[in-house]
């Protein structure tokens, strides 16, 4: 079973209001767009391209990452495009030195809705902790390739196939909380702000390659493949077995991703996850979903 391309390109392009809304959020013309160019220049404009992800990473990438991730949380993407040049001159060109001083009510007022004023207080925090490392001469994300090292480490041990993409679930299901007080690896503390889907977005953002099991996502995969979710159950307890949490919140996130790497019909997760993602937030709407066979044998 694969997700049909085709058929999402064709449901997301065929019907006007639903096409020029998107591109208008996504800033782009679809006049002269055939259906699949029109979703390739969406995923373009997501900006999510599968990377090495050991390579390392500044201080201001991973506050750019962040910036990105909490700061589309929970609000309409072109919201936060809109807003994107003055956050970016609020927080001092996402340097987090500078960043660290924006003043709490302004960065709130730039992101709008119920969850915006943690938010801001998530951006701050992660500019002060970040700001704190470059003082230090340090990087935040060598602390990340050190926990995806001995997560690497522990899954051999154990006979545990742990391709970059599993280990992005590993690593995010480790980091969405303390470290648990038995932990013995690296300690790199919770992700300021974030939860599983949140957190998921961050890394793809620092060009990790994997699914962002958010509501949109969820729903459409237990409507389309039921079976192929509940069929990720002995992967999932091997892989949090690795991150020292084994709680529900990580089980359920696990399962909806590794479905959705499941059905993918290439090796670019973050993009098939990006188009289930359009369909459910534009088209495929909850209580209006239709009967087209978007995954197919």
């Amino acid at each position: 079973m694969y997700l049909d391309e085709n058929a999402v390109a064709d449901r997301l392009f065929r019907e006007a209001e639903i096409r020029e809304k998107i591109a208008a959020d996504y800033g782009f013309s679809s006049d002269t767009m055939s259906a699949s160019e029109f979703i390739d220049s969406v995923v373009e404009k997501l900006d999510q391209h599968p990377a090495e992800p050991m390579q390392p990473r500044s201080n201001r990438e991973v506050f750019i990452a962040v910036v990105k991730a909490v700061g589309s949380n929970s609000r309409q993407w072109v919201t936060f495009r809109r807003n994107q040049n003055d956050l970016r001159d609020l927080l001092g060109d996402f340097e987090p030195a500078r960043a660290q001083g924006a003043a709490p009510a302004s960065l709130r007022a730039l992101l709008p809705g119920t969850t915006g004023g943690g938010d801001a207080r998530a951006i701050l925090a992660w500019a002060a902790t970040l700001a704190d490392l470059d003082e230090r001469r340090a990087s935040y994300y060598d602390g990340v390739i050190e926990l995806a090292n001995t997560l690497r480490r522990r899954a051999a041990s154990r006979d545990i196939e742990l391709s970059d993409e599993k280990l992005m679930l590993c690593v995010v299901g480790h980091l969405i909380d303390e470290p648990p007080k038995r932990w013995d690896g690296p300690r790199l503390g919770k992700l300021a702000g974030m939860r599983f889907p949140l957190a998921s977005e961050f890394f793809r953002n620092l060009g990790w390659n994997g699914f962002k099991p958010d509501r949109h996502v969820i729903r459409l995969l237990n409507r389309w493949v039921p079976n192929i979710v509940e069929q990720q159950a002995d992967s999932v307890n091997a892989l949090v077995s690795l991150t020292g949490r084994e709680t529900g919140e990580v089980r359920e996130a696990m399962k909806y991703s590794l479905a959705g790497m499941a059905i993918s019909p290439t090796s670019n997760y973050s993009r098939t996850d990006n188009l289930i993602w359009l369909l459910g937030a534009n088209a495929e709407k909850k209580g209006r979903e239709s009967d087209t066979r978007y995954v197919k044998p």
